[in-house]
């Protein structure tokens, strides 16, 4: 069934580590680069994708910003139209160009979902280009409009052509970019709009200020003639220069073309992972939780404050000033939100704690509105201006990303959150831009109340959600103390103790065990009179031989949440005469983590932690609070297992979400090796080394078997579940599935027990 090779356990993890297996599917050529990639230390890598990203950075974002000013600004012009003789060529009066605004949304909204799928079937620079060259063509014929129902339709056409670019612009950068890199670069990219509208407003006042009956054309016309046309010629030149994908772009050598695709192909990895759960029960998991319908009352509220962006120029006109200084001086009110925007998002994502920055933002706002609607002072309104889009724009990029992070399994109710809150979100658009009707002016009393009640709303909602979260974190974590989440389902916790104590009279036998116990000591390296912490130390295969080396001077504390793991322990010790203290506890919780009397308050010169991270449902959490038991210049030793490690684990982990499994460990953050060293930067620790080991152990196995493996792997306490009742045919369907899809056309699938191993110290 699956042939075992035990591998030399004592060769050097300096010695490069050589993958000869192909990925399938790739040419010869890739696959050599693969192979060469995948052999290359750490250091070359990071290098070399650090040079290969600055290519990336310099050529496709800057583009994709470019395009989206234009998108905003083709979007937003009619507003800066508004102050020339728009309103009295069209015959418009009352709430006609509230109508006009909001109209747009209409056809945008409409056209999302075929935007969507039509996004995978053409090469995103022709498609991007085809569709920005169509809205600034539907953009400069909203000149020749000679009354409302004309300007009504060009808007909505202006809605569904602009409909496409967002999604196509995501769907572009994540073929290029991981999604940690995603992360950052959206957020430049949403800058975009705070861009668009500064620049909007200085290309109305050039052209309403100097263009006015020129040639017989009214200035607001000019506008839309000349803005569509920089779309169009923009569209002309991204067709040419934006890049595709990494195979087919000129500007990378074949070498580069390879290992952009080799480093999404691992990061991809997490994805392929979780194709078992459908959309549809993506769906019903979003539709279940409680926390989305505030989130998504959230967004949308959030969106509506942020409506008056398409009346901006009307509402600074009210200050008196003529028609181009009134778009002057919307520039430096722009100005202003960008560079807040960028900072605040920057701040909420590094110290993760968005409910108190929205709070804090949406305050701002709502102090901007009321100010706007209760003084007709001229320097307390415009300072209050300023403060409106400060605020509002600000919040919404953090709630977006709020949003994200707090869907996070499975990865289909995360899409199915995200896609909701966005639908739902922008249906404020159509009904947001009555908020302010002519007739308010010039103070729009009711307009600017409203939308500071509003704002206020918003900043609730962040306040409840910031209480929710605390309650589920407490009731999650006394759940796990005493061992359910609810009456059916086991925790984590208790789920980790449960099969760690069936395994525990076992655990020694295993010869990956004793080697890796013997590489952990030699990667520590204590010395006498050193502390040692060992979480999840299992039969305490790491501490037993840790305190023989820092003898009786020394402390060495072994902790793990399974008592059959620990009774082993102590038994062995004790043989040996080895003084090892025990602690039964979660190594997840601090708390927990508590000496006698005598020990209490001990810092370690060394904290080890063996195969354990993907046991734990916060790793970074737990990181920073082992970091508080550290000494200066401690160190933390800790490893994951490749991606291709565990073979049989990956495929159970895969299929577990689809028949309703919950499973003990969660194997899918860690994408690469990269993805470990960063955990340790983020709890503030510096990386030392990171390497990957040498293999341990090497299996194969036969495709044509895949059952009988699932048979003998169910026998395990590890995946007993899957054999249960009610469950065991299914999952047996499911694993083979899998297994045929992994194997891809070949016999046989060879795994290799490796790891990714990291030393991190404290400052």
């Amino acid at each position: 069934m699956a042939d075992i090779k035990r591998d030399d356990p004592d060769s050097p993890v300096s010695e490069p580590v050589h993958k000869e297996d192909k990925i399938v599917g790739e040419t010869e050529t890739e696959n050599h680069y693969y192979t060469v990639f995948a052999s290359k230390d750490q250091e070359w890598r990071t290098a070399f994708e650090k040079k290969l990203m600055r290519k990336v950075d310099l050529r496709l974002v800057p583009l994709l910003i470019i395009m989206y000013l234009n998108n905003f600004i083709d979007r937003a012009a009619l507003g800066q139209a508004r102050l020339g003789t728009l309103e009295a060529d069209l015959n418009m009066d009352g709430t006609d160009f509230n109508l006009a605004i909001s109209i747009l949304f209409v056809g945008y909204l409409t056209m999302q979902l075929p935007s969507n799928l039509l996004i995978t079937r053409i090469r995103p620079s022709l498609y991007l280009g085809i569709t920005m060259m169509v809205w600034g063509a539907v953009c400069a014929s909203t000149a020749a409009v000679q009354n409302l129902a004309g300007l009504i339709a060009v808007r909505i056409m202006l809605g569904v052509t602009e409909a496409p670019f967002f999604p196509g612009a995501i769907f572009l950068m994540s073929s290029w970019y991981t999604r940690q890199e995603l992360t950052k670069r959206i957020a430049w990219f949403y800058g975009g709009v705070a861009l668009a509208n500064m620049f909007g407003g200085l290309i109305a006042a050039g052209v309403l200020g100097n263009m006015e009956g020129a040639m017989g054309i009214a200035g607001w016309r000019w506008l839309f003639i000349i803005n569509g046309s920089i779309t169009i010629f923009f569209a002309f030149a991204c067709i040419f220069v934006i890049p595709n994908f990494p195979a087919t772009t000129k500007w990378l050598n074949e070498e580069e073309q390879a290992f952009a695709r080799w480093r999404l192909k691992l990061d991809a990895e997490e994805e392929d992972d979780n194709t078992s759960t459908s959309l549809w029960h993506g769906l019903l998991l979003c539709l279940k939780d409680y926390r989305m319908y505030i989130f998504l009352l959230m967004q949308h509220l959030s969106i509506l404050s942020m409506t008056f962006q398409y009346l901006f120029p009307s509402i600074v006109g009210t200050l008196g000033y003529p028609h181009v200084q009134t778009l002057l001086l919307t520039v430096p009110v722009w100005t202003a939100t960008w560079i807040a925007a960028i900072f605040v998002t920057w701040t909420a994502d590094r110290t993760g704690d968005r409910s108190i920055h929205i709070m804090c933002l949406l305050t701002v706002s709502a102090i901007g509105n009321a100010i706007v609607g209760s003084t007709l002072n001229i320097g307390a309104r415009f300072f209050g201006m300023f403060l409106m889009p400060l605020g509002a724009v600000s919040a919404y990029q953090i709630i977006v990303a709020w949003v994200a992070n707090s869907f996070i399994r499975p990865m289909v109710k995360r899409s199915s959150a995200i896609a909701i809150c966005n639908a739902v979100g922008n249906c404020a658009s159509i009904y947001g831009t009555y908020m302010y009707p002519s007739s308010d002016e010039p103070q729009y009393m009711p307009g600017s109340a409203g939308n500071a009640g509003v704002c206020i709303m918003v900043a609730l909602l962040a306040l409840t959600l910031r209480f929710v979260h605390k309650w589920e974190n407490k009731k999650l974590e006394k759940a796990e103390r005493e061992g359910y989440v609810d009456d059916a389902t086991p925790s984590r916790v208790a789920a980790v103790r449960r099969v760690y104590d069936a395994r525990s009279e076992q655990y020694d036998k295993n010869q990956v065990h004793l080697a890796q116990s013997r590489d952990y000591i030699q990667w520590a390296s204590p010395t006498p009179g050193q502390n040692l912490l060992d979480l999840a130390t299992g039969t305490g295969l790491v501490a037993i031989e840790a305190k023989k080396i820092v003898g009786p001077s020394g402390l060495v504390v072994g902790v793990d949440v399974s008592q059959g793991m620990l009774d082993v322990a102590k038994a062995k010790a004790e043989e040996q005469g080895v003084d090892v203290r025990w602690i039964n506890g979660d190594i997840q919780n601090s708390p927990e983590l508590k000496l006698d009397e005598n020990t209490k308050g001990v810092q370690f010169d060394l904290i080890t932690c063996a195969s354990a991270l993907i046991l734990l449902s916060d790793p970074l959490a737990a990181v920073k609070e082992w970091a508080k038991l550290l000494k200066p210049h401690g160190k933390i030793i800790t490893d994951v297992q490749t991606r291709d490690a565990n073979l049989v684990m990956n495929i159970f982990a895969s299929i577990a979400g689809e028949i309703g499994i919950q499973i003990p460990w969660e194997g899918s953050r860690w994408s690469n090796m990269q993805d470990l060293a960063d955990l340790m930067v983020d709890a503030g620790l510096r990386v030392l080394q990171l390497w990957e080991t040498p293999v341990y152990a090497t299996t194969k196995f036969t495709v044509d078997e895949a059952e009988m493996i699932f048979d003998d792997a169910v026998t395990k306490p590890l995946y007993s579940d899957f054999g249960k009742d009610g469950v065991r045919q299914g999952a047996r369907k499911l694993f083979s599935t899998r297994m045929l899809q992994i194997a891809a056309g070949q016999e046989e699938i060879l795994e290799q027990c490796k790891y990714w191993v990291v030393v991190a110290q404290k400052p």
